[in-house]
């Protein structure tokens, strides 16, 4: 009996061996039964890449693991040094990136927790200012009225970028009369007889002006 069990001994102790050793040049590879961690590759948007503010980004990458094999959902991770986690999977897309300059890391975890990632730098630019609109809603284009008659004026308008519009923002005049009034409606009895150009004029805190136009009639 310990004859056989000195053989079986024998034949298993070069697989015992192999368990557990490291490689001889020391370069820190993985040895047999060891768990290597997922190879992660961003392959988009390309490393440098700048967007605009409210831009969408799409971000993609591959997550390959030797054990697991392809990686997605929520095992893979996307994440920004300014802006925290963004999404999950292998594919998204992102567009509330704050402005600046962003460190994109793609992390993947396997089922033995271990982690692989990539990295990238983008760029967010600020959105340039965008003027106001303006709109005339009353009187309308080829109104007539007669010389004395109250006109009613009233406008509309609103910033692109969100400012609140004073009443001060809206200005009324005429090609042939000048100023009009200041103010989202006001109204005039002194146009002078003729044909006018009336202008509505909105300015936001930026500077920036909107313009509306309606052709009118004064009857002598």
């Amino acid at each position: 009996m310990s004859y056989f069990r000195g053989v079986r001994l024998a034949l298993l102790t070069p697989a015992l061996l192999l368990v557990g050793c490291s490689d001889d040049d020391g370069d820190g590879g993985f040895t047999p039964g060891e768990n290597a961690p997922p190879v992660v590759n961003i392959t988009s948007p390309a490393d440098g890449s700048r967007f605009d503010e409210g831009e969408p980004v799409a971000l993609g990458g591959t997550a390959l693991d030797a054990e697991d094999g392809m990686l997605g959902g929520e095992s893979v991770v996307w994440s920004s040094d300014k802006d925290g986690i963004l999404a999950t999977g292998t594919t998204v897309a992102v567009a509330n990136l704050s402005v600046g300059d962003h460190t994109i890391t793609l992390t993947a975890t396997d089922s033995d927790f271990a982690t692989g990632d990539d990295v990238i730098s983008i760029g967010i630019d600020a959105r340039p200012p965008e003027p106001p609109t303006a709109s005339i809603t009353q009187p309308m284009t080829d109104d007539t009225f007669a010389q004395g008659e109250q006109i009613l004026f009233i406008g509309t308008g609103s910033d692109p970028d969100g400012a609140d519009l004073e009443e001060e923002a809206f200005v009324w005049t005429s090609d042939v009369d000048g100023l009009i009034g200041v103010g989202r409606q006001v109204d005039s009895n002194t146009l002078a007889p003729g044909p006018h150009l009336i202008v509505l004029t909105v300015t936001d805190p930026q500077g920036l002006t909107g313009t509306a136009a309606v052709l009118i009639e004064i009857n002598p």
